[in-house]
């Protein structure tokens, strides 16, 4: 059994939905997996991740997100500016890791 353990940097580029495919995809080692598993997971409380369609992004920005976790709501918990609360709610929402299956790299 072979394991193989990456961090990779991704530059916050503040609110939203991003699609990371591209860091994902440039990590050599998933290449040379016959068979296996990928286990994703963000450090950051205020981040979350998950696995969509990228036609489904402005969906779950504007309609999803934004109505279960309002960006306009008064928080208590604000330190960290006015999008910290909304962000851990949609990190407790989503979630802060996922699997996913490889074959054939």
């Amino acid at each position: 059994m072979v394991y193989c353990q990456t961090t990779i940097g991704i530059k916050s580029k503040g609110r939203g939905v991003h699609d990371i495919t591209s860091y994902i995809s440039s990590i050599k080692e998933i290449s040379t997996i016959k068979i296996g598993l990928c286990h994703l997971f963000i450090k950051h409380t205020s981040a979350s991740i998950t696995l969509s369609e990228q036609y489904a992004k402005r969906n779950m920005e504007t309609i999803l997100f934004n109505k279960l976790v309002p960006e306009s709501h008064a928080y208590v918990h604000n330190y960290e500016g006015s999008d910290d609360m909304p962000a851990h709610g949609k990190c407790v929402l989503v979630g802060s890791e996922f699997t996913i299956p490889i074959s054939n790299g």
